[in-house]
């Protein structure tokens, strides 16, 4: 049967809110979405070490956040083969839609999001990262190429890692003094410590996201 979805709008200061439920009322979150002007642009780390990764060992990292108006996102992380974000690995990137969401009820300071994937893309960056992603058949891919885009979505990655189009990611945010924190959930190559469908109650304070 066809769902009805009844809408309403409110407007606050630097927010645009849009109540939508369902007519069974049954949605996860009773969904209000919010335009959270805030959380809009480019949002960069500074170099971070990676000790964690489960294919580069002791790699770093440096990852960018894009928001837009009408609620696309786009996530890149790119991996280097130094503790100091020199020699680049890979790069991955994830683009789709958000839909910034209202405060977390056990933690009040933290704002919930949903990220819903369209499209998961790996580039590799260097020889040696070729090869031993061809040797390990990383995603089930045996010809990787320097330079050149690889599709991940559907595909299972090291570690059971797979994302496939129209995955949401249930996770929190916060932007303090102009720095945004967003939990570890979706970051490349690390064994999430959630479920697909659980949310974090805590963010990353060790990795910040600044904007000019």
């Amino acid at each position: 049967m066809k769902k009805i979805m009844i809408c309403s709008l409110v407007i606050a200061s630097n927010s645009l809110f849009v109540n939508c439920k369902d007519d069974d009322s049954k949605d996860k979150d009773n969904v209000i979405e919010q335009n959270d002007t805030d959380l809009v642009g480019e949002w960069e780390t500074d170099c971070n070490t990676n000790p964690d990764s489960l294919l580069f060992k002791d790699s770093s990292t440096e990852r960018v956040y894009n928001f837009n108006l009408v609620r696309d996102f786009d996530k890149t992380e790119k991996i280097f083969a130094t503790d100091n974000c020199q020699e680049p690995l890979i790069s991955y990137q994830l683009t789709g839609s958000y839909a910034a969401l209202t405060n977390l009820e056990d933690n009040e300071d933290l704002k919930k999001i949903n990220l819903t994937i369209a499209e998961a893309t790996v580039t590799v960056h260097s020889e040696d990262a070729v090869k031993l992603l061809n040797k390990g058949k990383v995603c089930g891919i045996e010809d990787w190429k320097v330079d050149e885009d690889f599709g991940i979505t559907g595909r299972e990655c090291v570690g059971n890692y797979e994302i496939n189009d129209g995955d949401v990611f249930y996770d929190v945010y916060d932007i303090n003094d102009g720095t945004l924190f967003f939990s570890n959930k979706i970051n490349f190559l690390l064994a999430p410590e959630l479920g697909l469908d659980e949310r974090p109650d805590n963010v990353d304070e060790d990795t910040p996201f600044h904007t000019e």
